[in-house]
């Protein structure tokens, strides 16, 4: 599996998108790579997990270099009208400075380079193929329709572990049909 970085406008769905990316021993962090440390990696490394991709709204503002650090690396830009993102930031009270700026660098990052994939924020939730293909974008093999919908239907920014088990409880109790799924 190689190393991936989602970026995207702030409350554009990236919270989500690293559970949705986190799978077996790997983990996709959200905001992480501006907190790796030597502590944090030994940490991550202590849990037995690896690190593989990390999805922020920080991404573009690091694209060049994160480009140098991790040449084979994928990319993959979410994107999701700008009033919708500032009408998400005002109901969570949170601030929009530097909000241009960003829009702008991840125009740059998406317009620089052919391979990044873009997808918008809509499809992450209703469309199953695009959510597939941002999986096979990042991840390779192994995409879990079932674990999208439930998250799909969900929308929920919860532990990967508890998510799991909350997976695989519906897996092995067969409750599908409950869930319209």
């Amino acid at each position: 599996m190689k190393t991936f970085f989602i970026a995207a406008l702030p409350r554009s769905g990236t919270a989500w998108v690293s559970n949705f990316l986190t799978t077996g021993d790997s983990i996709c962090l959200h905001d992480g790579i501006k907190y790796i440390t030597d502590g944090y990696a030994n940490t991550l490394q202590a849990t037995g997990r690896r690190f593989c991709g990390d999805s922020g709204s920080h991404i573009q503002m690091i694209y060049k270099e994160l480009l140098e650090a991790f040449p084979d690396a994928k990319f993959a830009a979410i994107v999701r009208s700008p009033s919708d993102v500032i009408d998400s930031l005002k109901d969570m009270l949170m601030p929009i400075d530097g909000l241009e700026e960003s829009r702008n660098q991840l125009f740059e990052m998406i317009t620089s380079n052919e391979d990044i994939l873009v997808v918008r924020f809509e499809d992450l939730f209703n469309d199953e193929s695009k959510a597939r293909e941002l999986w096979e974008h990042c991840i390779g093999v192994g995409f879990d329709p079932i674990r999208w919908r439930l998250l799909a239907k969900l929308n929920v920014q919860c532990s990967d572990k508890a998510l799991d088990e909350t997976i695989q409880f519906v897996k092995d109790k067969k409750a599908i049909n409950i869930l319209n799924l």
